[in-house]
């Protein structure tokens, strides 16, 4: 459910337990430090199986049951959205260290998703400053509920590399970029992204992408993984050709 009041929107949560408004975005995001080295990464992130879970199910009362079963079962990690597929940061502050203390007292995995480039919460910024924009008219173009920032847009780049640091100097032990792609439908042609794609194309673009996200995570000893529409990329995998 969604209300525009004026020249604000707001969006009921999946539960309809909240209310949150868009546009809530602060840019540049500023940069942590990590705390932990590559090396003591890559041997915590291997031999991990584990479940997804939404932010929902990753809220007090929630939580325990699903590490339980986790430790039921065998598994040792999760997946939990921090940033949604509506751009929503699902977790900061005191909440994340609360749910991070639970899963590392019960020797889980936490991995981060988070959601790059369908993101409503970018879309909207700035009078649509960073969305896709429509071909045939120069508006925001949208798909239904999905709402797609510019994937050649560095400020959006930046502005998840930023959440993933931040999220990994609070104690996230992983972080899983997801919808690392672009739209797809029968309205994606109409689609503009500001550059000559015969010349600087999709693939292009998401190949420099992700060399930036190695440079600059890598390089921090941040340990990663992205989703590419059913293609599992991995931070370790043939690094000189990334």
């Amino acid at each position: 459910m969604r209300i525009f009041s004026g020249s604000d929107v707001y969006e009921c949560s999946y539960d309809t337990s909240e209310w949150y408004k868009y546009d809530d975005i602060k840019l540049p995001y500023e940069e942590k430090i990590p705390t932990y080295s590559e090396s003591i990464r890559k041997k915590k992130a291997s031999g991990k199986t584990g479940i997804y879970l939404n932010y929902v199910n990753g809220k007090p009362g929630r939580i325990e049951n699903h590490i339980e079963f986790l430790k039921q079962h065998g598994m040792n990690s999760f997946v939990i959205d921090l940033k949604d597929d509506f751009g929503k940061v699902r977790y900061s502050g005191q909440d994340l260290a609360d749910l991070l203390e639970k899963a590392h007292d019960a020797g889980l995995y936490v991995i981060g998703r988070v959601v790059v480039f369908k993101d409503e919460q970018m879309y909207r910024k700035d009078n649509f400053k960073y969305a896709v924009k429509n071909k045939n008219d120069g508006k925001p173009w949208e798909n239904g509920r999905e709402y797609w920032v510019d994937p050649f847009c560095s400020e959006v780049w930046d502005y998840n590399i930023g959440l993933a640091m931040d999220f990994q100097t609070s104690g996230v032990d992983e972080i899983q970029f997801d919808y690392v792609r672009f739209p797809i439908g029968d309205d994606a042609n109409k689609a503009d992204y500001g550059v000559d794609l015969s010349t600087y194309g999709r693939e292009q673009c998401l190949s420099d992408f992700f060399a930036y996200v190695q440079k600059r995570l890598h390089a921090k000893g941040i340990i990663f993984g992205a989703d590419l529409f059913g293609t599992v990329i991995g931070s370790d995998i043939d690094r000189d050709k990334t």
